[in-house]
């Protein structure tokens, strides 16, 4: 079993114990479902950006392992990882034709919205272009992240959360979705990441009015720490010695 297949495990874990109430028991299952995911992501990463011929990092269902260490406030991992994506979408922007991309890593949803959303807030230099505009829900939440106009906050967040659940579906041999994968359905971590974004800042909270984010929101507020899954340990130091470019 690979790092990402446990970490596939535990997330699966992680939304029964959610959907159980079980929330007492859940911080394990959750922080070593999303550290897993992230070390494989940001290994990959490193170990496949040098090749010239392909890029295997899945648009849509990449950017979301990003997000969820940032919903965490794991914030040495999200930059090391936003830093990956950036330079993910450079590459296929650089080697792919815009046919491909438009429906791939410049379809202008969830991947523009968190490449964007992460260069503001890491100061991460990008001349990252999607083929397709950002969608107006997610360019809401963009312009508006930062407001301290609890309104003008609690509007964008609100589409954006709607827009969200629409995509929270299985995909089909002619159509991918953004939030195929359970554990982003019921964390939204694109928009849990600004919440996180925000209390990172000192920025004031606002609840949004809308079930999506504030339920996960305000167990995610309350989480407990938990040493680090062994496995997710050892994997990780063997990485680092081993793997100059991963960070």
């Amino acid at each position: 079993m690979s790092l990402g297949d446990a970490g596939h495990a535990y997330a699966i874990q992680a939304c029964a114990l959610s959907g159980q109430g079980r929330l007492d028991e859940l911080a394990e299952p959750l922080r070593w479902a999303v550290a897993m995911r992230s070390i494989a992501f940001r290994f990959e990463a490193a170990v496949t950006l040098p090749w010239t011929e392909r890029q295997p990092l899945t648009s849509l269902w990449t950017s979301p392992i990003v997000a969820a260490t940032a919903m965490l406030s794991q914030w040495e991992a999200t930059e090391a990882g936003a830093c990956f994506l950036i330079q993910i979408a450079h590459k296929d922007q650089a080697s792919n034709p815009e046919d491909w991309r438009r429906t791939g890593w410049g379809k202008g949803t969830s991947d523009a919205f968190l490449i964007s959303l992460f260069a503001q807030a890491f100061g991460i230099p990008t001349h990252y272009r999607p083929i397709n505009p950002l969608i107006h829900e997610y360019q809401a939440v963009l312009d508006h992240w930062r407001s301290t106009d609890a309104a003008v906050f609690r509007t964008a967040m609100q589409a954006a959360a709607d827009w969200h659940i629409t995509r929270s579906k299985d995909g089909t041999e002619r159509n991918k979705y953004e939030f195929e994968d359970d554990l982003y359905r019921v964390y939204p971590a694109e928009l849990l990441a600004v919440q996180a974004l925000r209390q990172r800042d000192g920025l004031p909270h606002f609840d949004t009015g809308h079930l999506l984010i504030d339920t996960p929101w305000t167990v995610l507020r309350n989480l407990p720490e938990c040493p680090p899954h062994p496995l997710a340990v050892a994997v990780e130091e063997r990485i680092r010695r081993d793997y100059p470019d991963y960070r």
